[in-house]
């Protein structure tokens, strides 16, 4: 809301611009809570472009197939590390565990009931359901990942974090996700020569100047400096 705020501030068109967007597609709060996203990703398509940036240059037909071969192993390698974790709570689930256990050192709880409690968080109060696996402060809902709130109440209770992390995001699901492999395909010189007509591309309308290989940055990513080779002194030349 910060952010949003400072937008608004500093350059009213952009900040009516993003508005006119319906919030489920941008604001991490409207986000529907039975896919457990947690996450926004707002330059998906850069992010590709970096990933096949060796192929970007070669024909449709190559690129198609280094993607195939890296969406092959990266399937073969996460398969392999699902399948020989010893935890049933994936790594990055395990990370954001450990990131909220830091923060809820400082929450405390009233028991209602051994299933509803009321947690104080400085000088808020919210209520935590262990039935409905709800909080008030809505990022269990959202992520599917026990909040601060929620993890002060399973510790203070002696309850498995486990038991109350959504399907979703244990190692039975991730095992499910990456289970189907991309099958190989065979060398297209012992393929059988077919009679057809001949499909030529497009005429080729390049524009000038090189071609374009850096992705554009995200706002905020960080910058990289260019160092210079030397320095050249007006007065003489060098």
């Amino acid at each position: 809301m910060e952010k949003i705020t400072k937008l608004q501030e500093d350059n009213i068109n952009e900040y009516n611009y993003v508005m006119k967007v319906p919030l489920k597609h941008w604001a991490l709060h409207a986000f529907k809570d039975y896919v457990k996203p947690n996450h926004v990703t707002n330059n998906i398509s850069e992010c590709f472009n970096v990933w096949i940036e060796q192929f970007r240059a070669q024909p449709a037909l190559s690129i198609l197939k280094g993607v195939r071969r890296k969406m092959m192993q990266r399937m073969a390698k996460r398969l392999k590390e699902g399948r020989n974790r010893a935890s049933n709570i994936p790594h990055l689930v395990n990370k954001k565990l450990s990131e909220r256990q830091d923060d809820w050192r400082f929450v405390s709880f009233l028991c209602a009931s051994d299933k509803e409690f009321e947690v104080k968080d400085g000088v808020t109060f919210y209520i935590v359901n262990l039935d409905s696996k709800r909080c008030d402060y809505g990022l269990w809902e959202l992520s599917g990942v026990p909040c601060k709130h929620t993890l002060a109440v399973l510790t203070g209770t002696r309850q498995q974090v486990e038991n109350f992390i959504h399907p979703y995001l244990l190692k039975g699901a991730y095992i499910r996700t990456y289970n189907n492999i991309i099958h190989l395909i065979p060398d297209q010189s012992p393929w059988p020569n077919i009679q057809a007509n001949l499909v030529l591309p497009p005429e080729k309308k390049r524009k000038p100047g090189m071609l374009k290989k850096n992705h554009k940055s995200a706002p905020d990513e960080p910058r990289k400096i260019k160092r210079s080779g030397g320095v050249k002194y007006s007065s003489c030349g060098a």
